[in-house]
């Protein structure tokens, strides 16, 4: 049995702006976004390989970036759609009993401790969501922009990454994704906890705490 880091930087970052995804441009410190998450992946003994999903045209800035880091197996190509993007991961070839954590690259400030809580808790569950209660008041909206609800915010978290699973379990969560010919769009997955929990409802999905450090970079502000 293994674990596997399986690092998400297939994006192009529209939100962002510029011609280079956010993922491979560089922070403060000189390193770029995809390697402030390998370094951690790197430094977490308990992670065996690192596996990164790239943007078809930028597979060699992906292999540039990575030299420094001896645990990354594979680079791979990523789809047009974040579950394409994952599905490509999963072709890797990986034992059943294997241990999957998937990452977004655009949230470089993951850490170690993160990382080691989330392969501690896969001991006892097959399928983990990290993530942050909520602590304002969430709206839902009105197609006209006008407040339709407000959802007790006691039962609502904000989704972080890694989301970490037995590879068997989810594997076979996208296998029934890909054979539900009457499923909805699937441009809207933006997320793997969801497509476990869609399609595979008999494996409970255990939320674990979050990290606020764990933020995500969306806008260029945001580094």
């Amino acid at each position: 049995m293994k674990t596997i880091a399986i690092i998400l930087a297939g994006g192009r970052g529209l939100r962002f702006g510029g011609t280079t995804p956010k993922q491979f441009m560089p922070m403060s410190d000189g390193l770029t976004v995809l390697q402030h998450s390998l370094e951690v992946f790197q430094s977490v003994d308990e992670v065996d390989s690192v596996c990164v999903v790239a943007h078809p045209d930028y597979i060699s800035v992906a292999m540039s970036q990575s030299l420094p880091y001896p645990k990354v197996a594979d680079i791979i190509e990523g789809g047009a759609e974040r579950y394409e993007s994952t599905l490509n991961a999963l072709k890797v070839s990986v034992s059943p009993d294997d241990i999957l954590l998937i990452h977004d690259a655009a949230r470089p400030f993951v850490t170690p401790a993160v990382v080691k809580r989330c392969i501690e808790a896969m001991k006892e569950h097959d399928a983990i969501g990290i993530a942050l209660r909520a602590t304002d008041t969430v709206w839902r909206a009105n197609a006209d922009e006008t407040i339709a609800s407000v959802p007790d915010r006691s039962v609502l978290y904000l989704a972080q990454t890694p989301q970490c699973f037995r590879a068997a379990v989810i594997k076979e969560a996208f296998g029934r994704m890909l054979a539900d010919n009457a499923a909805e769009p699937k441009h809207d997955i933006t997320d793997d906890c969801s497509v476990v929990l869609k399609y595979m409802p008999e494996v409970k999905v255990k939320i674990i705490e979050g990290d606020p450090q764990n933020k995500k970079i969306t806008f260029s502000d945001d580094l």
